[in-house]
């Protein structure tokens, strides 16, 4: 798999401890599981976090 070696928030319109919390949760989802098809293999990865009210 894919190990995360760095996170980068670009938006967030949470506080500094939600983006923490962005931050943490993806680096726990590492390592990344690898496709079935290494073409399909991309360096960056987007996430969007919706938080539920």
């Amino acid at each position: 798999g894919g190990e995360v070696v760095n996170v980068t928030v670009t938006q967030c319109v949470g506080d500094d401890v939600f983006r923490r919390s962005v931050e943490a949760a993806v680096y726990k989802a590492s390592p990344l599981p690898r496709p079935s098809d290494p073409a399909l293999f991309e360096r960056q990865i987007l996430f969007n976090f919706k938080p539920k009210k």
